[in-house]
């Protein structure tokens, strides 16, 4: 149950620097065009 909870806080850190790492991306790509 503790590693199947640890599984899923490990799954939504990555969802949520991948979302971030995704907007700053197209920020960065709107203000260089």
């Amino acid at each position: 149950m503790k590693f199947n909870i640890f599984n899923l806080i490990s799954t939504l850190i990555m969802l949520l620097v991948f979302v971030i790492s995704g907007a700053f991306f197209l920020r960065l790509l709107c203000f260089v065009l």
